[in-house]
């Protein structure tokens, strides 16, 4: 709990709020961070409460690819992405993000690529990396550079805030599942049942519930508040793999895009090269091979060895030279959640209620950016961009 004694002199009047986070992914971390920040504005005896029932980071906030870009965002989000691109600067500034979870900017690039009929690089320049095969380029360009794009360790990153935001902004971090949701007359929440690994219930106060938990959040919503305000939290999940594979040469500082035409169809591969000359590969498998049921929890998302090798070999096939033969020091599969507009549901669910899910792919680019606007949405303040057409429909 926060501790908010020593800012008596700046707290507002009023009841304490008692706030609880849903969800201890990207989105629930910076929350509790961007809330905790601003302790000393809220009313004497006010806290902070992260409720997450696997561990920090356990579903795709711990398996992202850390790619963090400003700009090639939809409408919908461009404002967003490019606040939160500022925020992750100033975060790894603040908290040495360049040690505790590899923060650094890079440059990218889109490629076509063919093994149908491998011809000799054409005359123009093909953007060719130094571990790419040039000759499997069909044509290229620039997707960003160092001002606009960087990169960080996913898990590193939200474990590392979560940490701070535990040992030096007195956030506390309960290990439970919510199990239901007591509610005042008027709608508002009052206290949150929670239970751990033992089966053992405990009674948090709440005043202010905000759910993130990712693929998870419409069923949570439907648990702790009924169909009817669930309607409006449409998330699902979808399963992705990816794998981590260490170099035998170094890398350069680049995260690549292809397309990939093969004998058997087209599939999107993405590379990222980490400071530590590993190589992260995500991308397009096979149809049937992600196709999974919503799991219990994010421990729960199982892993197709099938995926596994695809995305093997389509990175040796960009690599041949780096990655075809390298180690896989990591194989995981995680759930993306997908929201059923297509945008972030970020906003008011309900007095007291608020929701953050279905980032898509693009969770840890926004995740700063949404926990800030989460943490002034909760305390009555304007937002720090437009966020009303993400709002709960």
């Amino acid at each position: 709990m926060v501790n908010s004694r020593s800012a008596a002199a700046q707290a507002s009047d009023g009841p304490p709020k008692h706030i609880v986070i849903v969800g201890g992914g990207v989105i629930g971390t910076m929350t509790s961070h961007y809330l905790a920040k601003d302790m000393r504005t809220m009313p004497l005896g006010s806290t902070i409460t992260v409720v997450e029932e696997c561990s920090v980071a356990a579903g795709a906030s711990g398996k992202a690819g850390g790619f963090i870009s400003a700009t090639g965002h939809a409408a919908a989000t461009s404002k967003l992405a490019a606040l939160s691109f500022e925020l992750h600067h100033d975060l790894a500034t603040e908290l040495d993000g360049a040690q505790k979870w590899q923060y650094r900017r890079l440059s990218s690039n889109t490629y076509s690529l063919s093994t149908r009929n491998v011809k000799p690089p054409p005359a123009k320049k093909s953007r060719a990396l130094p571990w790419m095969n040039e000759s499997l380029i069909v044509s290229s360009s620039i997707f960003g550079d160092v001002t606009e794009q960087a990169q960080i360790m996913p898990k590193m990153f939200t474990q590392s805030v979560m940490r701070n935001a535990v040992d030096s902004l007195g956030v506390k971090l309960v290990i439970a599942t919510a199990k239901a949701l007591h509610r005042d007359a008027m709608g508002r929440p009052i206290s949150l049942i929670v239970e751990d690994a033992n089966c053992t219930e405990t009674e948090l106060s709440c005043t202010d519930l905000v759910l993130c938990a990712g693929p998870w959040t419409s069923r949570l919503a439907t648990k702790l508040l009924g169909t009817r305000l669930a309607r409006r939290v449409g998330v699902h999940g979808s399963r992705a793999h990816s794998i981590v594979l260490q170099s035998i040469q170094p890398l350069t500082p680049h995260a690549i895009f292809c397309d990939l035409a093969r004998k058997d169809g087209h599939f999107d591969i993405e590379i990222y090269c980490r400071p530590d000359d590993t190589a992260y590969v995500c991308g397009d498998c096979p149809s049937h091979i992600n196709e999974l049921d919503l799991p219990e929890t994010a421990d729960d998302v199982e892993v197709h060895e099938d995926a596994i090798d695809f995305l093997k070999e389509n990175a040796g096939i960009v690599s041949s030279s780096h990655l075809k033969d390298a180690p896989v020091a990591v194989e995981q599969a995680c759930l993306l959640p997908i929201s059923d507009i297509g945008t972030p549901i970020i906003g008011r669910l309900d007095p007291g209620i608020y929701v953050g899910a279905g980032h898509t792919v693009w969770g840890m680019t926004l995740g700063p950016a949404t926990g800030k606007v989460i943490s002034e949405i909760v305390q009555g303040k304007p937002t720090s961009v437009p966020i009303k057409h993400l709002a709960p429909k």
